[in-house]
C-alpha cells in the first residue's frame, strides 16, 4: 500500500464518521460543514507531522507529491497532472465565491442547532388568509424565506415603550447585514440580504397584524416598571 493511500483512506474514514456516524449518536446532532472541515484539517496536520518524523517516511510521503507537481517521470499521467493543476484552483475559487457572495437562495441545508431542537413543535395557526391580496405570497423570495425561518427555532418578542418601533429597528440595523452599522444585530452577526437574522415591525399597524400571528390576546401582558419614572421624562406628559 502506497505512502499516500493510507492517509487518503484515513481522511475518508474520518469524514464518513463525522458526517454519518456522529449525528446518529444519542444526544448528538449533525456537525456543521465548517466544523467537519476543521477536523479534517487537524487530521491532515497530524498526518503530515507523522510522516515527517523521519527522513525515510518523509521521502516516501512527499516523493510522489513532488513528482506529480514537477511532472517528473509521470508518463501517461502528465495529462492528469495538468487537469488537476487547472481544475483544483478553479474549484477552490468557485467554492470561495459561492460561500462569500450574497444570495437570496435558501440555505442548502437546515442550520445545525446545539443542543438539537425537539422533534416536534406546536405552533399557532396563521390567521392571514392565503389569497392573492396577501402581499408576501406574491413575492419571489417568499418560498425561500419560509424555508429559512422554519430551518431553526424562532424567538418571538413583544416589546413596548416610547418609540418602540424606531428604537428596535435602530438596534437591528440596516436590512442588508453587510451595510448595517457595527454594534447592531445585523451589523455584528448578519452578512446576507435575505437571511438577515431578525425581523421587526416597521409600524404600529404592522406590529398589530404580526403579533396576531404569534400570540393570543391573553398572552400579551402590559405592566409598568418601577423605574419608569426615572427612565422617561414625564414633565411634558406621557412620552409617546
Amino acid at each position: 500500500m502506497g505512502a499516500l493511500t493510507k492517509p487518503a483512506i484515513l481522511l475518508v474514514a474520518v469524514y464518513l464518521f463525522l458526517k454519518f456516524v456522529v449525528p446518529n449518536i444519542p444526544g448528538s446532532a449533525p456537525l456543521p460543514a465548517s466544523l467537519i472541515f476543521l477536523y479534517l484539517m487537524l487530521v491532515t496536520a497530524g498526518i503530515v507531522i507523522f510522516y515527517t518524523m523521519s527522513s525515510e517516511s518523509k521521502d516516501a510521503f512527499w516523493g510522489p507529491i513532488q513528482r506529480f507537481l514537477t511532472g517528473e517521470n509521470l508518463g501517461a499521467l502528465s495529462a492528469a497532472r495538468y487537469a488537476v493543476l487547472v481544475v483544483f484552483p478553479l474549484l477552490v475559487g468557485w467554492q470561495t465565491f459561492g460561500s462569500t457572495a450574497v444570495s437570496d437562495a435558501p440555505p442548502a441545508e437546515n442550520r445545525t442547532i446545539h443542543p438539537a431542537p425537539p422533534g416536534e413543535y406546536t405552533g399557532l395557526s396563521n390567521p392571514v388568509a392565503k389569497t392573492p391580496e396577501n402581499i408576501m405570497q406574491g413575492k419571489g423570495f417568499y418560498a425561500g424565506l419560509v424555508k429559512f425561518m422554519t430551518s431553526a427555532p424562532v424567538v418571538a418578542l413583544v416589546l413596548e415603550g416610547p418609540h418602540a418601533v424606531q428604537v428596535c429597528r435602530d438596534m437591528m440595523g440596516a436590512t442588508f447585514g453587510f451595510k448595517a452599522e457595527a454594534g447592531t444585530i445585523r451589523g455584528d452577526y448578519g452578512v446576507s440580504s435575505a437571511f438577515n437574522l431578525i425581523h421587526g415591525s416597521d409600524s404600529p399597524e404592522s406590529a398589530k397584524a404580526e403579533l396576531a400571528l404569534w400570540f393570543k390576546p391573553d398572552e400579551l401582558i402590559t405592566y409598568d416598571l418601577a423605574n419608569r419614572v426615572w427612565t422617561y421624562d414625564f414633565s411634558k406628559g406621557t412620552p409617546e
